[in-house]
């Protein structure tokens, strides 16, 4: 079984909604997969619960995405962190989540985890001043970034009420490449 935590220790991040679209994506490509909602709110829980999305996976080698709480001082959020074989740090290139993402990087480090993490930007805009800023605003949270970005994109909400078929392709693939980048670490 490999863990992967998905976190950030402000809400709103998008962790939920990559954790689903990541977990959508490595079904898609064949491999088993769980997901795991340590978040109290239960989010992750409810959208797989309606029977839309098949990442109940009781297979012990199956992948297990573990979606977070956004509280850095939560114990199970520590927990899952020292226990994943992967960290991913989820945020937007928003100034006001880098000092969160900064803080949920710091955090990593003192759990002693830093070397098995990496940083998936999110709601990145394209052509923007922010978006040409991303190996820049890594370099200031600390933590190597993957190399694919998700953008902004509503369909990805609708993906995670109506399943992997409501994403059109260019959004498929932008996942696809992010899900097996992450199963390759």
């Amino acid at each position: 079984m490999r863990k992967i935590t998905i976190c950030n220790g402000k809400g709103g991040s998008g962790k939920t909604t990559a954790t689903i679209l990541l977990g959508l994506a490595l079904v898609e490509a064949g491999h088993k997969t769980k997901v795991l909602d340590i978040d109290p709110q239960n989010t992750a829980s409810r959208w797989i619960s309606d029977g839309a999305l098949p990442l109940d996976s009781a297979d012990a080698s199956a992948t297990v995405l573990i979606d977070t709480p956004p509280r850095l001082d939560n114990p199970d959020l520590k927990e899952s962190i020292r226990d994943s074989d992967i960290v991913i740090v989820i945020s937007s290139p928003s100034p006001a989540d880098l000092f969160t993402s900064q803080d949920t990087a710091q955090l990593i480090s003192e759990l002693q985890a830093a070397g098995k993490t990496r940083l998936l930007f999110n709601q990145v805009q394209e052509g923007t001043i922010l978006s040409r800023g991303l190996e820049e605003t890594a370099k200031r949270i600390g933590i190597k970034p993957l190399n694919s970005v998700l953008t902004r994109r509503q369909c990805y909400q609708h993906a995670v009420l109506l399943g992997w078929n409501a994403l059109p392709p260019k959004a498929k693939e932008e996942v696809f490449k992010i899900a097996l980048e992450v199963a390759s670490l």
